[in-house]
């Protein structure tokens, strides 16, 4: 007898939920069994095992209950769901397994709830993906650095020697409109290698004091001179929005991109667009993004009428090369980007949108508190001069090119297509050169560790440096190794003539 209380104990304190069935009807149940099925143990003997289970499940179970019934699986174990109250479920572990009750052949199913382990396998995937999503960004990013960096040097190539032959012809020739043509194509290319870039966080920026009201205004006139009469644009531009630090070459794609996204999903039956710029403070509303910080934003909302997104492309519509447009008409990199770039600037971007009701765009970015500095006078001559230069870059065509360019401005030029060969030349004439620009990539040696030497040689010597890929070396980094200026590659013939005097005429 006593042994017989010492099992009922133990069963009544299993942690697992014990039932035990024949034909399809519950003959006992233990304590926790009642308590996972919300009822008590009195409700439960004699009913069915069939009504314990989600109704999704019920078949499954059933069949799995026929299989053992039958013996051809006497011994199963697996996942389901139980029903719980108001349509709820639970997720268990289901066993069962032969045993007898009253001396007849009966089921025991021991069922385990494994919600709590269920929740910690859900975390794990979802960490998992953010990881994987996150390597595939870094390898991405590297990707395109390389990326970058060989396609500046071609585009190098094309625009400045396009730049050169536009400056020596007549104004009247007819093969300026052709070199216009390719002057242009140079410009779209590097925009497309900065959202590259941008995306993945590896573009240089020059962050400054910005009014986006100047860029929004010049944007939407561009393009509502493209558009068609069946989009109507409004606008509804603040007097005083406030400045923001921000890159104002990124800034224009921001616009651009939300602006054509807009367009686009507006397509040719057309709809009403709506940009606004305005002041918002995160303290006087409780409908800022979570996680911004209090203070004043520059707030920039973009609405279209167009044909809306569902929820589950909304939770997408940030990611890399997602697009729901249709095969080559898409890079799937447009909002990407605006969501790269507005991250860097410490704002922030949200997205409302329901099929048939159109979009909401609004992007977020800290106002600062410095005053604007106008821009006095108009753009001055390329600058030119006499020295002595010695230009650095493995690339021969970028080599030659440079030379050709930077003589006809009246200065002295001895190439290298080696960094090794350009230290020894400039040890024989350490003071034969009044500056060097050199390359940042180069095989055997890079631009920053031949500086680097070059400065042992001749602490003086003023260094500019050029780069296709800013991850490799930025502004700070340069000024710390004491390289006086740093250029993106592809500079404009006035940005490097600007760049050489500058540095000349501060030493």
């Amino acid at each position: 007898m006593e042994s017989g209380n010492e099992y009922q104990n133990i069963v009544e304190s299993w942690t697992d939920g014990i039932c035990i069935i024949q034909g399809t009807s519950v003959k006992f149940v233990n304590r926790q069994m009642a308590q996972l099925l919300e009822t008590s143990k009195k409700e439960v003997l004699g009913k069915p095992f069939s009504t314990f289970f989600h109704p999704e499940e019920v078949s499954r179970v059933m069949a799995s209950y026929e299989r053992f019934e039958s013996g051809a699986d006497l011994n199963q174990r697996y996942e389901t769901r139980l029903a719980g109250k108001d349509g709820a479920s639970l997720n268990v572990e289901l066993r069962i397994s032969p045993t007898y009750h009253d001396g007849k052949e009966a089921a025991l199913m021991m069922v385990r709830d494994i919600t709590e382990l269920k929740q910690i396998e859900e975390e794990k995937e979802s960490l998992e993906k953010i990881l994987q999503r996150s390597q595939r960004m870094e390898a991405i990013g590297t990707l395109a650095g390389g990326i970058a960096h060989e396609f500046n040097n071609i585009l190098w190539i094309i625009s400045a020697n396009t730049e050169y032959a536009l400056e020596l012809l007549e104004e009247d020739s007819r093969v300026r409109k052709n070199l216009k043509r390719i002057e242009t194509a140079c410009g779209r290319a590097t925009d497309l290698v900065g959202q590259i870039l941008s995306f993945s966080r590896r573009r240089h920026q020059t962050p400054k004091p910005l009014d986006m009201r100047a860029i929004v205004k010049e944007i939407l006139k561009f393009m509502r001179a493209s558009l068609p009469r069946t989009i109507e644009i409004r606008t509804h531009i603040a007097k005083n929005p406030g400045l923001v630090m921000a890159d104002p070459t990124q800034m224009h794609q921001v616009v651009t991109n939300l602006c054509t996204n807009a367009f686009d999903a507006m397509g040719e039956g057309g709809g009403l667009l709506e940009v606004s710029l305005k002041n918002r403070d995160s303290r006087n509303t409780a409908s800022f993004p979570l996680g911004m910080a209090p203070g004043r934003y520059v707030c920039l909302t973009v609405r279209d009428t167009g044909v809306g997104m569902n929820p589950e492309v909304v939770k997408r519509v940030f990611e890399p090369f997602f697009t729901t447009k249709q095969g080559g008409q898409g890079s799937g990199l447009g909002l990407s980007v605006v969501y790269g770039i507005i991250e860097s600037c410490h704002g922030a971007v949200t997205v409302n949108s329901e099929p048939g009701k159109g979009s909401v765009f609004q992007v977020f970015l800290p106002i600062i508190e410095t005053p604007l500095k106008k821009d006095i006078g108009r753009a001055e001559a390329v600058p030119t001069g006499k020295e002595r230069i010695l230009f650095v870059d493995d690339e021969t065509e970028i080599a030659n090119s440079a030379k050709e360019i930077l003589e006809a401005l009246g200065y002295q030029v001895d190439i290298q297509t080696s960094p090794v060969e350009a230290l020894q030349l400039f040890e024989e004439r350490p003071d034969g050169f009044a500056l060097v620009m050199t390359d940042m990539s180069m095989p055997g040696m890079n631009g920053e560790a031949l500086a680097i030497e070059l400065r042992r040689i001749r602490p003086d010597i003023p260094i500019i440096i050029c780069s296709g890929y800013g991850q490799w070396i930025n502004e700070d980094r340069a000024r710390e190794i004491g390289i006086q200026e740093f250029l993106m590659k592809p500079a404009s013939i006035g940005a490097v003539a600007g760049a050489i005097r500058k540095v000349l005429d501060n030493v």
